[in-house]
C-alpha cells in the first residue's frame, strides 16, 4: 500500500486546493546510478493534459497498490541495472508514497502515470527532470 500521509504540519500537501494533484517520480539506479526527479502540478497542465492526469490517476487505483517492501524482493525486479521509483501523489490534505522497481506489479501499474510524469516534465511543465 502507498504510505499515506495526511496533513497536519509544514506538509507541502497543505497548501494543495481542492481539485489539485502534484506528481513527483524520483528515479534512481540503472547503470549511471543517479536519481533524477519528474513532476507535473496540474494547475500547469492545460485542460486536456489535466483530463488525462486524472484518467490515469483513477486507472491505476493508487488505493491498492502493493506494498512497496514485498515489490523490492520481487524477483523480477532485482538486479543492479534497474532503476528504483519514488511515487509521491499530493491531492488535497493528501499525501501518499510508494517505493517499487522496474519490473515490479507496482511498476507494471503506474507506468502510464510515470511516463506522463516524465513526458510533461520534459516539456517544461515543472521541474525540468532535476537531477537531485
Amino acid at each position: 500500500m502507498f504510505d499515506e500521509m495526511t496533513s497536519g504540519g509544514d506538509s507541502s500537501a497543505d497548501v494543495l486546493g481542492a481539485g489539485r494533484t502534484v506528481i513527483e517520480v524520483k528515479r534512481s539506479g540503472g547503470t549511471v546510478g543517479r536519481t533524477i526527479t519528474f513532476g507535473v502540478d496540474s494547475i500547469e497542465l492545460a485542460p486536456a493534459q489535466a483530463t488525462r492526469l486524472d484518467a490515469l490517476l483513477e486507472r491505476s487505483s493508487y488505493d491498492d497498490v502493493p506494498d512497496s517492501s514485498d515489490d523490492l524482493l520481487d524477483g523480477r525486479s532485482r538486479g543492479a541495472d534497474r532503476f528504483q521509483y519514488e511515487l509521491t501523489i499530493s491531492t488535497g490534505s493528501t499525501r501518499r508514497h510508494c517505493r517499487f522497481a522496474e519490473g515490479s506489479p507496482a511498476y507494471d501499474r503506474y507506468r502510464d502515470l510515470i511516463a506522463f510524469a516524465v513526458d510533461a516534465t520534459r516539456a517544461g511543465h515543472d521541474t525540468e527532470g532535476k537531477d537531485s
